[in-house]
């Protein structure tokens, strides 16, 4: 049961991952919160360097991992589905099954036969 709540889990993550990329592909591009213009610089620093992009570079850069996360979610969530499908699997198998048609099944003993 947990490797099903783990699995499943896997799959909200892919969806929602698809759902995210489906965002980033459509949403215009913002800078540090700031929905950007053509015209705009989106100037951000990370330990002390300060990059700075164009609206289209930021765009292009925003656009590139929504295809992969477009990509990925759906890829992520296949992945979960399998792996809940072959644990269920293997489960089942472990499980021992009815005797086949016709053979001998020991019974409880007789009354008495202590």
């Amino acid at each position: 049961m947990r490797n099903k709540i783990q699995l499943l889990v896997g799959v909200v993550a892919g969806v929602l991952l698809f759902g995210w990329g489906v965002y980033r592909l459509v949403a215009p591009p913002g800078c540090e919160g700031v929905r950007m213009g053509p015209d705009d610089l989106c100037r951000t620093s990370t330990r002390g360097r300060v990059h700075t992009q164009t609206y289209e570079e930021r765009k292009s850069s925003l656009h590139m991992w929504g295809y992969v996360q477009v990509a990925g979610g759906p890829a992520l969530s296949a992945a979960c589905l399998v792996g809940m499908v072959v644990s269920s699997r293997r489960h089942r198998a472990s499980q021992p099954g009815p005797p086949p048609p016709g053979s001998s099944q020991p019974g409880p003993p007789p009354p008495g036969s202590f």
